[in-house]
């Protein structure tokens, strides 16, 4: 198959002269030809793509992905060859690139930090860390005057900042919209669990007691979980789940009923997410001293993939309606009102056990297309959201001003049809709660 292959190369990817084939054999193969003489790695990597070994072509095709638009020409290319498996391969790398091009608008690679400063002022080793982070910092440079020494080589910005905190005698950092926020006071020992970009802790836990609604007395833990992410990060979810809170004999204090609910997922805003985590204490129950873990998962989900759609509105008997996998969108009840048209557009997705909500139908993606191809959207979003056990439904009430004597042609949507998941599991153990 291999030898196939490369011959069918020939005609999609030689550019040379008959003579390069007399000198290098393999040229007749049209590997090394042409563009390839340019970008050996790329002509390798085509090789590669047909390999008898799965893990050279599994290898190979990553590869061809990571080259990202480079990489396109030569797969459009490869996409039209006889071989069906080469087709398949070539058009499944395709559609990565496209994915991995859509996540980078919404995601990057954390940079690395290194740091060599001694008696350093803190204002001056914040403001090199910012510049390597390709951050915005925020703080008082007179109040953060005092000498530090900080030495870290290859780090991510969370464990720089924990560094420069701990070289500190008061620093401590908190998410401020786009940014940090910097003050003079010492950082609490949080319970911190950090991965790449990304960093989830416990901030706090509060005790109480009050009576439940039959009058019974009770008792609860609150826990509040944070998560940060570095700049550039802009996920379009968020979702934390604490699974276990062990007291010291192991009992899992977490009511599950409590928490396998579906709960709609917002856009975050800013940088950070802070959800409360509830703990009961089972009346009679020996006092709680320590949790012994504290388990759960913080996902992020980034775009992967959208999907463009124009739905025509002009004398259609029924409700226009588009099937995507598990979304179904349909545009209902479009009519004029006063000084503009109105509809609903109405988007279900089948869900999962665990799935979080997304909100694949953004607001600001909706646009009603007139007779001369110009967009007019609404000012204000007003939307119903439900949730069936086995499928979430988005209802917008579309409301947009339209100007006098054109006509509305069709309703542009672009639906949220693929995410990216990162996971970050966490696990703290030995917390004091007396």
């Amino acid at each position: 198959m291999k030898l196939a292959l490369l011959f069918l190369a020939l005609p999609l990817l030689a550019r040379e002269g008959p003579e390069h084939t007399e000198q290098n054999p393999i040229c007749a193969l049209g590997v090394l030809c042409g563009q390839f003489q340019e970008d050996p790695r790329l002509a390798k990597l085509v090789e590669d793509l047909v390999d008898d070994s799965i893990t050279v072509r599994e290898k190979a095709a990553a590869e061809l992905a990571e080259l990202g638009k480079a990489a396109i020409p030569t797969l459009e290319r490869l996409r039209q060859s006889g071989d069906i498996e080469l087709r398949s391969r070539a058009g499944a790398i395709l559609k990565t690139i496209a994915e991995l091009e859509v996540v980078s608008r919404h995601y990057r690679r954390g940079a690395r930090i290194t740091l060599d400063a001694e008696g350093v002022p803190t204002a001056k080793v914040l403001e090199e860390l910012a510049r390597q982070a390709r951050d915005q910092f925020k703080y008082d440079a007179a109040e953060l005057q005092d000498p530090m020494t900080v030495k870290i080589k290859d780090a991510s910005v969370f464990e720089a900042l924990e560094a420069v905190c701990r070289a500190s005698s008061a620093l401590t950092w908190e998410p401020e919209g786009d940014g940090l926020t910097f003050t003079k006071k010492r950082r609490p020992p949080y319970p911190v669990k950090k991965m790449g970009e990304f960093q989830v802790w416990l901030d706090g836990i509060t005790f109480s007691r009050d009576y439940d609604f039959t009058g019974n007395p009770r008792s609860t833990f609150q826990l509040g979980l944070v998560t940060a992410w570095e700049a550039g990060i802009t996920p379009v979810a968020v979702e934390q789940k604490v699974t276990e809170i062990l007291d010291e004999d192991g009992t899992n204090l977490l009511v599950q009923d409590r928490f396998n609910y579906m709960a709609r997922l917002d856009s975050p805003k800013g940088r950070m997410r802070r959800d409360p985590v509830y703990a009961p204490v089972a009346q009679g129950a020996k006092a709680v001293k320590m949790f012994s873990k504290v388990r759960g998962t913080t996902t992020y989900y980034f775009p992967r993939g959208y999907e463009e759609l124009s739905m025509d509105v002009r004398s259609t008997p029924t409700p226009p309606a588009v099937s995507l996998e598990r979304i179904t969108i349909a545009v209902r009840n479009f009519r004029p009102v006063k000084d503009g048209v109105s509809c609903e557009v109405v988007l279900t997705t089948s869900t999962n056990s665990g799935d979080g909500l997304i909100d694949r139908l953004p607001f600001s993606d909706l646009a009603v297309v007139d007779d001369q191809g110009n967009l007019h959207r609404g000012k204000a979003s007003s939307r119903n959201q439900s949730y069936s056990g086995t499928s979430y439904t988005i209802q917008e009430n579309l409301t947009v001003p339209f100007p006098e004597g054109r006509t509305a042609v069709s309703v542009k949507i672009r639906v949220l049809k693929d995410v990216l998941e990162k996971r970050v599991p966490f696990e703290f153990s030995d917390i004091r709660v007396e």
